[in-house]
C-alpha cells in the first residue's frame, strides 16, 4: 500500500466513532431493562457506524494520518494502537451492561460520556445522584434505560469524571465530560489529579520529516526512555500555562515528538501528549483538544533530550508500514507488526 492511499483510507474514518465503538468482546448474557424511549441520534449513529466493519493498516494511527501532515487542519491522536484490525459490533445479549447503556448521563445539562472502564472501587466516594441511562440495540432497532446512580471519584472534579453504578449490577464505571474547558495546565492537572492517575508510557515517537514548506513525513522512530518521569520534569513544571484549546487547532505547526499516555478515570489507554515545531504541547485527554504554549526552545530541548538519552527501539517507514527493530548490536530486522511497548510510570 503506497502513501497516498494510506492517507486516503484513514482519512475516511471518524476517530471518534471508531474510538467509542471499540467496545470489548467479553461475552455474558443480561437481562435487558424493558423500558422503551426514543434514542439520542448521536448514540444510533456511533453504534450503526460500529457494525461497519473497520480496517486499519497504518503504522501509527492520527485524526487524518496524524497532526503534522496538514498544519492548518490539525486534530488531536485519538490512537496510538498499531495493528491491521477488523471489528463488528457484537449483538446486544453478548454486550456487557457497561456496554450496553453508554447514553443519557446528563449531569448539569451536559451529557457524560461512558469511558467503558471499570474503576478501582476505593476511589469511590460521595453519590451525587441519580441518571437514567440508555442502550441502542442496532440489530432490533430498539432503545432500553436503565437506572444508575453517580459518584464522586476521590481527587477528580465531578465537573470531569464521575463514577456510574447501573442499578442491580456490580462494579463503578467512569463517565467524563469531554467538553469541559480547563484554564491552565494546573487546571488540567489538579482537577483530573493526573499525579495519581495519568501513566506516562516509556514510548516516545519521533516524527522524521524532509523538506521544508512541503514537508513529506519519512517514518517514526520509537524511543525509551530510562525515566519518563522526566516528561514532568521538563514537560509540564510550568503549570501558569493558559490552555488554548479548540483556539489553537489553526496555530499548530509540524509534529515533533508524542508521548504515549494513559488515563484510566476516562477509560483511555495509548492517547497521547504531542509536541510541535512551533513551541506548542498538546494532549488529547478526555477526548478533547488541550493546547500549551510552552517555547520552542522547550521543544526542541525535550526532543534533543530523547535523541541523546533515549534508546532507539524501532523505526516506521510510513510506505512500508512494518517495524523495523534496532538491537543493540546494531543488526536490523523486521517484524510483522508493530508491538507497543506497555512498561509506564505515574508521578509519585
Amino acid at each position: 500500500m503506497n502513501r497516498e492511499e494510506l492517507k486516503k483510507m484513514i482519512s475516511l474514518i471518524d476517530d471518534d466513532k471508531l474510538a467509542e465503538a471499540a467496545v470489548s468482546p467479553d461475552q455474558q448474557v443480561l437481562r435487558p431493562a424493558t423500558r422503551l424511549t426514543v434514542r439520542p441520534a448521536w448514540q444510533k449513529a456511533l453504534m450503526a457506524a460500529a457494525v461497519v466493519v473497520l480496517v486499519i493498516a497504518a503504522s501509527f494511527v492520527w485524526t487524518k494520518l496524524g497532526p503534522g501532515l496538514n498544519p492548518t487542519n490539525t486534530t488531536l491522536p485519538t490512537s496510538m494502537a498499531t495493528t491491521e484490525a477488523t471489528k463488528v459490533t457484537p449483538k446486544w445479549e453478548e454486550l456487557e451492561v457497561f456496554e450496553k447503556y453508554i447514553g443519557g448521563a446528563v449531569i448539569n445539562g451536559i451529557e457524560y460520556r461512558s469511558s467503558v472502564r471499570e474503576l478501582d472501587e476505593n476511589l469511590i466516594e460521595t453519590k451525587l445522584g441519580n441518571l437514567r441511562l440508555t442502550g441502542y440495540d442496532i440489530y432490533t432497532d430498539k432503545t432500553y434505560e436503565i437506572d444508575a446512580a453517580f459518584y464522586r471519584i476521590r481527587d477528580i472534579d465531578p465537573d470531569c469524571v464521575v463514577a456510574v453504578r447501573y442499578e442491580g449490577y456490580d462494579g463503578y464505571y467512569g463517565f467524563f465530560n469531554s467538553t469541559y474547558t480547563f484554564k491552565t495546565l494546573a487546571d488540567l492537572i489538579n482537577r483530573l489529579d493526573l499525579p495519581e492517575h495519568l501513566k506516562i508510557n516509556n514510548t516516545f515517537i519521533r516524527s522524521v520529516w524532509q523538506g521544508d514548506a512541503q514537508k513529506d513525513l519519512l517514518r517514526w522512530e520509537y524511543y525509551s526512555l530510562p525515566d519518563p518521569d522526566i516528561v514532568w520534569e521538563q514537560l509540564l513544571a510550568r503549570t501558569d500555562i493558559v490552555n488554548e484549546g479548540e483556539a489553537a487547532r489553526d496555530k499548530l505547526g509540524w509534529e515533533v515528538l508524542s508521548i504515549s499516555i494513559d488515563y484510566a478515570p476516562a477509560g483511555q489507554s495509548n492517547i497521547g501528549i504531542v509536541l510541535f515545531d512551533n513551541g506548542y504541547l498538546t494532549t488529547n485527554i478526555l477526548w478533547s483538544l488541550q493546547s500549551f504554549y510552552i517555547g520552542e526552545e522547550e521543544v526542541s530541548a525535550f526532543r534533543d533530550y530523547v535523541l541523546t538519552q533515549g534508546t532507539l527501539e524501532k523505526s516506521i517507514g510510513l510506505d512500508s508500514p512494518v517495524a523495523t527493530t534496532i538491537p543493540e548490536q546494531g543488526e536490523v530486522t523486521t517484524g510483522e507488526s508493530v508491538a507497543q511497548t506497555t512498561q509506564g510510570t505515574t508521578k509519585p
